[in-house]
């Protein structure tokens, strides 16, 4: 007969244990726990078992459990690892939703993700019901509050802004050339302030314009995954034409005794932005004899065009012998200046009495008292 002997031979092993653990905001350990490893063979512990949970910093750390095996014809050592995996638990980046208000609307509508942290949590409280909403325009925060199970809890923000999409009107001011219908006016292309095509061809940035206010715009259409609209931009533009003032005249009458008046003016400067090219005066002032007298200033214009534009100058008075008289109280005879007196006359030089005297010769200055015959029978009656 045949007799039968089994034998079997098992292998004492210990599975490691990896545990995660967290690390709450602003700390700088985390408590993680776990279930105490035991070997697959009979065996007991060879030095105190550690504890079962623990406070550890971030990072890997392992924690080891040794165990003894006796049997009849063994003995060993074994070891059991509980390896210990800490991380921070954090919000993520902060993140910023944008979104561009419409022109004829007072809020927009903006959709976000939730800010969830990196470890498991529980949300507690949001300050939204939902991940979106009508915004105004400005700045705004949406706040999420979670809990972790050991204890701690963490707040996790997203932030939103919403823009106004605007083209500023650009004003473009243009002169017209004297003797000319139209004027050339040239300006920047206007864009908006938010990301956006246009919507038909560019006009040109410059052209020929008559007298009076134009408008060129700009059409540009924005698109978003939440928003399309269409922005104009204006480009307003005053022609002017680019003229002299009035010409003024500037009158100034000799003083007695003096053969010139000095006289001051104004520059005839044109309405619109010019260079001095030349003019006849080197200053708006000088002296000036009896008589009437213009000075020009000639001017250029950036646009290519030149203009003269006059001064008049008007200088009055009484002369004798090259000096100014007072009308009001001297006369000039012949050259000579007198003293105005009531009922006199000149006779050449002379300056007589009509009640007293008369004159003969004009020429000579004779003067006879009356009812007296003249030399040579002349008589001159002035």
């Amino acid at each position: 007969m045949t007799c039968d002997v089994n034998i079997e031979v098992e292998v004492c092993e210990c599975p490691t244990q990896t545990v995660n653990g967290v690390i709450g905001p602003s700390r700088t350990q985390g408590l993680a726990s776990w279930e105490i490893p035991e070997p697959t063979c009979p065996a007991e512990p060879k030095q105190p078992i550690p504890e079962f949970n623990g406070l550890f910093t971030k990072g890997e750390h392992t924690v080891q459990y040794v165990y003894t095996h006796k049997s009849a014809s063994n003995t060993f050592d074994i070891t059991c690892d509980v390896n210990i995996n800490m991380e921070a638990c954090k919000c993520p980046p902060v993140q910023t939703f944008k979104e561009i208000l419409r022109p004829d609307e007072s809020k927009a509508f903006v959709t976000w993700q939730e800010p969830t942290p990196n470890c498991e949590v529980t949300l507690e409280s949001s300050d939204s019901t939902a991940p979106d909403g009508l915004f105004t325009v400005g700045k705004h925060t949406r706040q999420y509050t979670y809990s972790h199970e050991t204890g701690f809890n963490m707040t996790c923000d997203v932030n939103i802004e919403v823009e106004v999409c605007e083209c500023p009107t650009q004003t473009v001011n243009g002169v017209i050339g004297p003797s000319r219908t139209q004027g050339l006016a040239s300006w920047e292309i206007p864009e908006p302030t938010c990301p956006a095509e246009p919507k038909q061809p560019i006009p040109e940035f410059n052209g020929l314009f008559t007298e009076g206010e134009h408008t060129v715009q700009y059409v540009y259409t924005h698109k978003s995954a939440s928003n399309t609209f269409d922005i104009t931009c204006d480009v307003n533009i005053n022609m002017e034409a680019c003229k002299c003032p009035p010409v003024q005249t500037f009158q100034k009458t000799i003083s007695p005794g003096e053969s010139k008046a000095f006289v001051t003016w104004q520059e005839p400067t044109p309405n619109c932005e010019v260079t001095l090219e030349s003019s006849d005066s080197t200053a708006p002032d000088g002296l000036f004899t009896l008589g009437k007298y213009t000075r020009q200033y000639t001017y250029h214009h950036e646009a290519g065009f030149s203009m003269t534009c006059d001064v008049n100058i008007e200088v009055e008075g009484e002369l004798c012998r090259g000096k100014a008289i007072n009308p009001d109280t001297e006369v000039c005879c012949c050259g000579e200046v007198h003293r105005a007196q009531s009922g006199y006359k000149c006779c050449g030089v002379e300056y007589y009495n009509t009640l007293a005297h008369e004159c003969c010769d004009e020429t000579r200055a004779n003067i006879v008292p009356k009812g007296e015959r003249c030399p040579n029978a002349v008589y001159y009656v002035k």
